[in-house]
């Protein structure tokens, strides 16, 4: 059946590289993305700031996991915690009435991205409201393109402005501005994708395999998989045990397995089964990267015409992992 490998020593290693420039808040939403929230959070809870999950059902798990460190929860919510580790992000005053006796909230401003956040002008109100009865945990704020250095400079202002008078706490970049954004931070960032290796220079921590169920010769003439496509010439293939139920999905677009130390090609993708390019030395037993050293995540999602963030939610969803690389402390 399909493997899926984590390497948690790699996040580990990826969250070193993030905490000499800033304090880290690592984004474990989504499962982290499908390499395990309490696993992840376990691992890196002795070196980072905190954790950022997308609801309240999120950080109750890892609360109950046993996690200490505070718990953001990005998504509105009006359910006050029952812990005082989890933090839930407010966006407008009405949230208040909400408010628990001894908790704390993050404020969020939507300075552009217009997803979660509260408007500039009712934002000012809402930070100086709960700093002024000690509830405020921090401020934050998302870059929509941190690449485009003229929006992310008016999110900066609009941001700059709104949270001048606060002492708080105040998070702005994320992975992809980690570098471009640091000199302009205020010390912390919040990082999910660069954990995972998602993006350079970081190593990918998630590995998919598959193995071997059959290997058969296919005439010229004939196919391989569903529809009316033929081989131009006499081939030998391998009959992989992922399928699109797993997550690896259908495509037009070419790409490959890593399969006895050659990239083959895939010919067909069905629901529980993938069949590849193979030769006489395959055998059935035998095990075929589908993501990992030899084929990336940039590489594979580029096929898929998306990107690490949903290749990694996807798998992580659909297989159960095995981890590697966990040490004490």
């Amino acid at each position: 059946m399909a493997e899926k490998y984590i390497d948690i020593g790699a996040i580990k290693k990826n969250a070193a590289d993030i905490t000499e420039k800033a304090d880290l808040i690592a984004v474990v939403k989504a499962d982290a993305y499908g390499h395990g929230a309490l696993r992840v959070s376990r691992a890196l809870e002795n070196s980072v700031s905190g954790f950022a999950v997308a609801n309240i059902q999120e950080a109750d798990n890892l609360v109950k996991g046993g996690i200490k460190k505070d718990i953001i929860v990005f998504g509105t919510t009006l359910v006050r915690p029952k812990n005082n580790n989890i933090i839930r992000t407010f966006s407008d005053s009405s949230e208040l009435a909400s408010l628990g006796k001894n908790e704390r909230v993050a404020v969020k401003i939507d300075t552009g991205m217009h997803r979660y956040g509260a408007d500039p002008n009712e934002a000012k109100k809402l930070i100086e409201k709960l700093e002024s009865i000690s509830a405020l945990h921090s401020v934050y704020t998302h870059l929509r393109c941190p690449s485009d250095a003229a929006i992310t400079e008016k999110q900066f202002k609009l941001f700059d402005e709104c949270t001048a008078n606060t002492l708080r706490p105040k998070h702005v970049a994320a992975s992809r501005a980690v570098d471009s954004e640091i000199a302009r931070s205020t010390g912390i960032v919040r990082c999910g994708i660069a954990l995972y290796g998602g993006i350079s220079p970081y190593k990918q921590a998630m590995s998919i395999f598959g193995k071997v169920c059959r290997v058969t010769k296919v005439r010229a003439g004939e196919g391989a998989g569903y529809g009316n496509g033929t081989f131009k010439r006499d081939m030998t293939v391998a009959v992989l045990d992922i399928g699109y139920a797993d997550g690896y999905r259908r495509t037009n677009k070419e790409r490959y397995v890593f399969l006895r130390g050659k990239l083959r090609k895939v010919l067909a993708v069905c629901m529980d089964c993938t069949i590849s390019e193979a030769d006489d030395e395959v055998c059935a037993g035998e095990y075929a990267e589908f993501l990992g050293d030899h084929i990336s995540a940039d590489e594979l999602s580029a096929a898929w015409d998306t990107d690490p963030y949903e290749l990694f939610t996807t798998f992580g969803r659909l297989i159960n992992p095995h981890y590697t690389g966990e040490t004490d402390g």
